[in-house]
């Protein structure tokens, strides 16, 4: 039976992190170097091949956006793509309704052009219909010497809403139906297994709709600053500081400006305005304003980091919380015996952080959903880490984080209104990702669901039907992607 979940799923369900548990040596390719001809049907029928690149990991698929360009002209699908330069960095253009001008090449098999294609991965600009995302895409040339762009499966399936599936190792095209999150029945737990824990709900109303090892203590990095930012603004609203107040660098916060951890250049003795120290701690995650927000506050960051544990406290946070610092870079303690610590939670942890933020302070979203800011009297130019931004429509944050023990991790939100006309709040939180790709393409994922749901429920309400259309909690999204990817493989 046919399953329509999108090739999104299929390509990268066993290959981003949990690939190596579950796969013999003998499948794991190097970086951008298995390249593979696929048969693409488009609406049934038998068209062409599309070459396809594996990136690290065997099924870990990236499509020639030419050769799929070529593919649905004349479709209800179709789309223009062209490559252009600005500012000296590639940007791939995709105009969706415009039948694609071939140059030449395209849907040529994969023959003895392996020289002519790049090893390497990069995030670059793709804009579709004029908006820009961020995803990460391999350069390289077509069999003809013009230039292609290989993007992932999943991501085209998404930003150019495409309902996508394999079946038997061929690629399935159905142009008259959308991007589809429908599942059929549920299997295992292993999507998300590549990730130390993750959840997704609506933090407005606190309802889960779907959450794996989110009782699991683990590394938050700078996810960390999402606590720092809910103690220092319940400071505010108690009258305690004032978002109007002159922040100040210590000696410490031009340490860490300086060293490999520095974000914002700062001196000891410079001072800067409130909203703009809290702006380059959120969108660009300021090791350094951390520090200093929580200096400003507490004197030292020894009492601060004591705020944020009585704050843990009156959210009712697990016994698995510990917090070191506020900026949730590893640190040693100051001991003759001491070994690195890093700032710890659940992923529920930090759904019940980011739901108080939302409820007290959802003024955060005027920060936390710019993509850059200008910070004048730092004089930076902060950039947003989150991609989301640009890939995911409605995202409004949160917070990046990476570390070598945390890995990397991305705390992610979506505004939704719901029938009554009332802004709901989407929250993802999603732990220990292997590398930004990955992390970027789990929380779309899980937000992609999230948004489902929350249709779903509404168009529930409106039928008067009883059972929601997408049901929640128990459904598991992600649960039958493990059978379905395994059954795209051949382990013969």
């Amino acid at each position: 039976m046919r399953k329509r979940l999108c090739s999104i799923m299929l390509a990268m369900a066993l290959l981003i992190g949990m690939v190596i548990s579950v796969m013999p040596a003998s499948v794991i390719a190097k970086a951008a170097v298995y390249t593979e001809n696929v048969k693409v049907h488009i609406d049934g029928k038998e068209a062409a091949v599309v070459r396809a690149m594996h990136y690290d990991y065997l099924h870990n698929m990236y499509l020639s956006v030419r050769d799929l360009a070529a593919l649905l002209s004349g479709t209800a699908k179709n789309f223009e793509f062209s490559i252009s330069k600005a500012n000296d960095e590639t940007c791939f253009k995709i105009e969706t309704g415009k039948d694609y001008g071939a140059v030449g090449g395209e849907n040529t098999p994969f023959e003895n052009t392996l020289e002519a294609l790049s090893n390497s991965r990069k995030r670059l600009s793709v804009f579709v219909d004029d908006v820009e995302n961020r995803f990460y895409v391999i350069q390289g040339n077509n069999v003809e010497g013009k230039s292609d762009c290989f993007m992932s499966a999943g991501e085209l399936a998404i930003s150019l809403n495409l309902n996508m599936y394999f079946e038997n190792g061929e690629l399935y095209i159905d142009t008259q139906k959308d991007f589809d999150l429908t599942i059929e029945d549920p299997f295992g737990n292993d999507f998300f297994y590549f990730a130390s824990g993750c959840v997704v709900g609506d933090a407005t109303t606190g309802e889960i709709y779907y959450a794996l090892d989110a009782d699991k203590s683990v590394p938050i990095a700078s996810t960390t600053k999402l606590m720092t930012y809910l103690v220092i603004m319940d400071a505010v609203s108690a009258g305690e500081i004032s978002d109007k107040d002159m922040v100040s660098f210590s000696a410490e916060a031009e340490r860490i400006s300086k060293s490999g951890d520095g974000v914002v250049p700062v001196t000891e003795g410079q001072k800067a305005p409130f909203k703009e120290v809290v702006a380059a701690m959120l969108i660009k995650s300021s090791n350094e304003c951390a520090l200093a927000l929580a200096e400003h506050l507490s004197d030292s960051e020894v009492e601060f980091v004591k705020r944020m544990g009585l704050k843990a406290k009156e959210l009712g946070l697990s016994d698995g919380v510990r917090f070191f610092n506020s900026n949730g870079l590893p640190v040693y303690p100051d001991d003759v015996v001491n070994t690195k610590v890093q700032n710890r939670m659940t992923a529920n942890d930090m759904f019940i952080i980011a739901s108080a933020i939302f409820d007290r302070h959802p003024e955060v979203i005027e920060i936390t959903s710019a993509k850059e800011m200008r910070l004048e009297s730092l004089n930076f130019t902060a950039k947003n880490t989150n991609v989301l931004l640009y890939n995911m429509p409605n995202t409004v944050g949160l917070k990046t984080g990476t570390t070598s023990k945390a890995k990397s991790c991305l705390v992610s939100a979506m505004e939704k209104t719901d029938d009554n006309g009332e802004i709901h709040y989407l929250v993802s939180v999603e732990f220990g990702a292997e590398d930004a790709q990955v992390q970027s393409f789990g929380s779309t994922m899980l937000l992609k669901y999230a948004d489902t749901v929350f249709d779903g429920s509404k168009d529930k309400n409106n039928t008067g039907d009883e059972s929601p259309v997408f049901p929640n909690n128990a459904s598991k999204l992600y649960d039958a992607l493990v059978k379905q990817a395994l059954g795209h493989l051949n382990f013969n």
